[in-house]
């Protein structure tokens, strides 16, 4: 297992034995879009846009969220697979004004899959969310994912691994 992996593993394990010994919790599930790649399509020279989907379960014990999330986006062929684990921050105020809100931070880490071209590395990602609720189960979130792509150096030989992307979608509670 190497250094990177290791360190990861180990912090979701600290992060996780503290988290347990809370009490508050729930599950969530939430499917995204990337709206940049519904708009434009995954290339320069792309006529029409395509679907890029982000699906994301998670269970909630008091700040932290431990989830699993699948992407695919078929029109390039491409899948990714993986665990992220976020630190939750919510606005609980006396006027229940913004009490709606929740900002949640954290890594992740998974595999690229994409069977046609027989490639399966690693990815490393770093996600941004910005959630509002309608009530006590529904809400809309924005989430910015910035992902260390091995595939791109490996297979591709690419000068930059690094992705950037917007995701736009609904979040449900339990």
């Amino acid at each position: 297992m190497n250094r990177s992996l290791r360190v990861v593993v180990f912090l979701i394990f600290f992060i996780s034995v503290k988290s347990f010994s809370q009490k508050e919790s729930d599950f969530r599930v939430a499917l995204s879009f990337d709206p940049k790649m519904k708009i434009y399509g995954p290339y320069d020279y792309s006529t029409s846009g395509e679907w890029n989907l982000l699906l994301r379960g998670f269970y909630k014990r008091n700040h932290f969220e431990y989830g699993l999330f699948i992407e695919g986006f078929d029109a390039i062929s491409y899948g990714a697979v993986g665990i992220n684990i976020n630190y939750v921050f919510e606005i609980l105020e006396k006027n229940k004004q913004f009490n709606r809100w929740e900002f949640a931070v954290g890594p992740g880490y998974g595999a690229v899959i994409r069977e046609e071209l027989e490639v399966y590395e690693d990815i490393i990602e770093f996600n941004g969310d910005t959630r509002y609720y309608f009530n006590n189960h529904l809400g809309v979130q924005l989430m910015g994912n910035l992902k260390y792509r091995t595939d791109l150096v490996v297979e591709y030989e690419e000068d930059d691994p690094w992705r950037l992307s917007a995701f736009f979608g609904l979040i449900y509670r339990w």
